[in-house]
Protein backbone atom coordinates (compact mmCIF):
# COMPACT_ATOMS: atom_id res chain seq x y z
CA UNK A 1 0.00 0.00 0.00
CA UNK A 2 0.84 3.25 0.00
CA UNK A 3 2.09 5.31 3.25
CA UNK A 4 -0.60 7.48 4.96
CA UNK A 5 -0.12 10.81 5.07
CA UNK A 6 -0.58 12.77 8.23
CA UNK A 7 -2.85 15.99 7.83
CA UNK A 8 -1.10 18.32 9.33
CA UNK A 9 -3.83 21.35 8.60
CA UNK A 10 -5.09 23.70 11.12
CA UNK A 11 -7.15 26.93 11.52
CA UNK A 12 -7.27 26.82 7.23
CA UNK A 13 -10.99 27.46 7.48
CA UNK A 14 -12.87 30.27 9.54
CA UNK A 15 -16.55 30.64 9.49
CA UNK A 16 -17.52 33.58 10.16
CA UNK A 17 -20.99 33.97 11.65
CA UNK A 18 -20.71 37.29 13.09
CA UNK A 19 -23.57 39.43 11.67
CA UNK A 20 -22.62 42.78 11.34
CA UNK A 21 -24.47 46.15 12.81
CA UNK A 22 -25.70 48.90 10.83
CA UNK A 23 -26.61 51.99 12.53
CA UNK A 24 -28.81 54.82 10.81
CA UNK A 25 -27.56 58.33 11.47
CA UNK A 26 -30.16 61.78 12.17
CA UNK A 27 -31.90 62.21 8.76
CA UNK A 28 -32.99 66.02 8.52
CA UNK A 29 -33.76 66.20 12.44
CA UNK A 30 -36.32 63.90 12.39
CA UNK A 31 -38.18 66.03 10.00
CA UNK A 32 -39.34 66.95 5.91
CA UNK A 33 -40.02 70.46 5.58
CA UNK A 34 -42.05 72.43 2.26
CA UNK A 35 -38.20 74.01 1.89
CA UNK A 36 -36.67 70.90 1.45
CA UNK A 37 -39.34 69.25 -0.96
CA UNK A 38 -37.18 69.73 -3.97
CA UNK A 39 -33.75 69.12 -2.49
CA UNK A 40 -31.75 65.76 -2.78
CA UNK A 41 -31.61 63.56 0.62
CA UNK A 42 -28.35 61.97 1.71
CA UNK A 43 -29.15 58.88 4.38
CA UNK A 44 -25.79 58.21 6.15
CA UNK A 45 -24.55 55.49 8.83
CA UNK A 46 -21.86 53.07 10.39
CA UNK A 47 -21.85 49.60 9.70
CA UNK A 48 -19.12 46.50 10.96
CA UNK A 49 -19.37 45.09 7.44
CA UNK A 50 -16.94 44.94 5.25
CA UNK A 51 -15.75 47.57 3.25
CA UNK A 52 -17.41 47.01 -0.61
CA UNK A 53 -20.38 45.32 1.02
CA UNK A 54 -23.72 46.34 0.03
CA UNK A 55 -25.97 48.43 2.21
CA UNK A 56 -29.87 48.91 1.10
CA UNK A 57 -32.20 51.71 2.22
CA UNK A 58 -36.26 51.43 2.16
CA UNK A 59 -39.70 52.57 3.77
CA UNK A 60 -39.65 55.91 2.09
CA UNK A 61 -41.87 55.39 -1.02
CA UNK A 62 -41.48 51.65 -1.86
CA UNK A 63 -38.03 52.50 -3.79
CA UNK A 64 -34.42 50.70 -2.49
CA UNK A 65 -31.25 52.88 -2.48
CA UNK A 66 -28.07 51.46 -2.46
CA UNK A 67 -24.88 52.70 -0.76
CA UNK A 68 -21.67 50.95 -0.67
CA UNK A 69 -19.66 50.58 2.83
CA UNK A 70 -16.48 52.52 2.43
CA UNK A 71 -13.85 52.93 5.57
CA UNK A 72 -14.39 54.92 8.44
CA UNK A 73 -11.92 57.07 10.12
CA UNK A 74 -9.17 55.59 11.59
CA UNK A 75 -10.24 53.04 14.83
CA UNK A 76 -14.15 54.02 13.49
CA UNK A 77 -16.64 51.68 12.31
CA UNK A 78 -17.34 52.12 8.58
CA UNK A 79 -19.45 54.18 6.44
CA UNK A 80 -22.46 54.32 4.15
CA UNK A 81 -23.80 56.92 2.41
CA UNK A 82 -27.29 56.51 0.16
CA UNK A 83 -28.47 59.72 -2.08
CA UNK A 84 -31.92 59.64 -2.55
CA UNK A 85 -32.46 61.67 -5.47
CA UNK A 86 -34.83 65.10 -5.27
CA UNK A 87 -37.02 64.33 -7.93
CA UNK A 88 -37.93 61.14 -5.40
CA UNK A 89 -38.08 63.43 -2.69
CA UNK A 90 -40.38 65.68 -4.25
CA UNK A 91 -43.17 62.58 -4.61
CA UNK A 92 -43.13 62.09 -1.49
CA UNK A 93 -46.25 62.15 0.47
CA UNK A 94 -46.38 63.62 3.95
CA UNK A 95 -46.66 61.34 6.99
CA UNK A 96 -44.39 59.41 8.78
CA UNK A 97 -41.90 57.64 6.97
CA UNK A 98 -40.18 54.45 8.55
CA UNK A 99 -36.85 54.32 7.03
CA UNK A 100 -34.82 51.10 7.43
CA UNK A 101 -31.48 50.35 6.56
CA UNK A 102 -29.75 46.62 5.92
CA UNK A 103 -26.31 45.33 5.28
CA UNK A 104 -25.49 41.39 4.48
CA UNK A 105 -21.55 41.02 4.67
CA UNK A 106 -19.51 38.81 2.35
CA UNK A 107 -20.45 35.21 4.47
CA UNK A 108 -23.99 36.17 3.54
CA UNK A 109 -24.90 36.52 7.73
CA UNK A 110 -27.13 39.76 7.50
CA UNK A 111 -27.03 42.52 10.18
CA UNK A 112 -30.23 42.95 12.40
CA UNK A 113 -31.96 46.11 10.30
CA UNK A 114 -31.74 49.42 12.13
CA UNK A 115 -34.91 52.08 11.78
CA UNK A 116 -35.13 55.55 11.67
CA UNK A 117 -38.74 57.33 12.03
CA UNK A 118 -38.67 60.64 9.62
CA UNK A 119 -41.48 63.14 9.14
CA UNK A 120 -42.48 64.14 6.11
CA UNK A 121 -44.96 67.62 5.96
CA UNK A 122 -45.10 69.74 2.72
CA UNK A 123 -48.24 71.54 3.59
CA UNK A 124 -47.57 74.92 3.56
CA UNK A 125 -49.28 76.48 7.21
CA UNK A 126 -52.34 78.35 7.22
CA UNK A 127 -52.58 81.82 8.09
CA UNK A 128 -55.77 83.21 8.99
CA UNK A 129 -55.88 87.65 9.63
CA UNK A 130 -59.52 88.68 9.50
CA UNK A 131 -57.96 92.09 8.62
CA UNK A 132 -55.73 94.62 6.59
CA UNK A 133 -52.71 96.10 8.83
CA UNK A 134 -52.72 99.93 9.78
CA UNK A 135 -51.08 102.10 12.01
CA UNK A 136 -52.09 105.72 13.17
CA UNK A 137 -49.05 108.52 13.06
CA UNK A 138 -47.58 108.44 16.41
CA UNK A 139 -49.46 105.12 17.64
CA UNK A 140 -47.62 104.32 21.59
CA UNK A 141 -44.65 101.78 21.13
CA UNK A 142 -46.15 97.96 21.75
CA UNK A 143 -49.35 98.92 20.11
CA UNK A 144 -50.92 95.82 18.43
CA UNK A 145 -51.68 96.48 14.48
CA UNK A 146 -52.53 93.40 13.51
CA UNK A 147 -53.78 89.99 14.43
CA UNK A 148 -53.27 86.74 12.91
CA UNK A 149 -53.35 83.33 13.92
CA UNK A 150 -51.25 80.30 11.90
CA UNK A 151 -52.22 76.44 11.39
CA UNK A 152 -49.71 73.63 11.61
CA UNK A 153 -47.88 70.96 13.05
CA UNK A 154 -44.59 73.41 13.55
CA UNK A 155 -44.14 76.48 14.93
CA UNK A 156 -44.43 79.55 12.69
CA UNK A 157 -43.20 83.09 12.00
CA UNK A 158 -45.05 85.77 10.48
CA UNK A 159 -43.81 89.25 10.19
CA UNK A 160 -45.28 92.33 8.66
CA UNK A 161 -42.86 94.10 5.85
CA UNK A 162 -43.03 98.31 6.24
CA UNK A 163 -44.14 99.58 3.04
CA UNK A 164 -43.76 96.60 0.83
CA UNK A 165 -47.12 95.08 1.30
CA UNK A 166 -45.78 92.04 1.67
CA UNK A 167 -46.44 89.65 5.05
Amino acid sequence: GSPAKPDTSSNELQINTTAPTITLTDISDHFLSLSEKDQSLNITGTTTAQVGDQVSITGLNGSTYAASVTAGASGQPNVFSALVPAADVTALTNGVKTVTANVTNAFGVAATPDTFGLTVDFTAPVIDSGATGGMAENMPANSEVYDASATDSNPVTFSLKAGTGDA
